[in-house]
């Protein structure tokens, strides 16, 4: 995929959370792909794509470098006005505010005595193995609120049980508590609540009228109706 190099290094430039260890979001992945996100709505371009582009642009810069005075020590010296003597690379003066975050080659030599191979490795790619650990880093500290998450829902999920074993067990006591009487009216309620209003209240009367009439046949005064 054709990507023009230069759009690619002013919307990078214009977000430090991708290029400036300095910067408060640079280990935050979410901002990190938030901004790459936007570059993607911008150029149009995948920002898979986009990321690899940076990559090789980025590294081809500091291949450029190399060639610069000083490079060993990590002193660039006033590369604005003499890069063109060293390099012929286009986008050279546009990368050069990476110069910043390139540690000088004489703070590996600790390491290089150690081990040479690991030292080489990371001389060449340092801003890349940076990367490849924080991404490892992202990865574990997902995995571990991945865990606490899926915990949570669980004692979520246990505690609706413990409700709803909660509301049966009333349920069944409350039934039990209830007498062959109100038993009985309640399983005529489906049927009173079907009908309609004038008949519901015809229904009630002659209810009310049948518990008169017994009371009445037996000699004895009717409760309050």
């Amino acid at each position: 995929m054709d990507i023009n190099v230069k759009d690619l290094i002013s919307e990078v430039y214009k977000r430090p959370v991708l290029w400036d260890r300095t910067s408060t979001k640079y280990r935050d992945r979410k901002q990190v792909e938030k901004n790459w996100s936007e570059i993607e709505e911008t150029l149009e371009t995948p920002k898979d794509c986009l990321k690899k582009k940076w990559k090789n642009t980025r590294d081809q810069f500091r291949n450029e470098c190399k060639k610069m005075p000083g490079a060993k020590s990590g002193e660039y010296g006033n590369l604005e006005k003499h890069y063109k003597k060293y390099t012929s690379w286009p986008h050279f003066k546009s990368l050069l505010f990476l110069t910043s975050q390139m540690k000088s080659r004489s703070s590996l030599a600790n390491i290089e005595s150690s081990s040479s191979k690991f030292a080489s490795e990371l001389s060449l790619d340092e801003e890349s193995l940076d990367e490849i650990l924080f991404e490892n880093v992202q990865e574990l500290r997902d995995s571990e609120e991945k865990k606490i998450a899926k915990l949570n829902v669980s004692d979520e999920l246990l505690a609706i049980e413990q409700q709803k074993e909660a509301l049966i067990e009333k349920k069944v006591n409350t039934q039990k508590d209830r007498d062959d009487d109100e038993a009985f009216f309640d399983s005529l309620l489906p049927y009173m609540r079907k009908m309609e209003m004038m008949e519901k209240l015809r229904c009630r009367m002659e209810i009310q009228q049948i518990i008169y009439s017994f009371f009445v046949g037996k000699g004895s005064a009717p409760p309050h109706i």
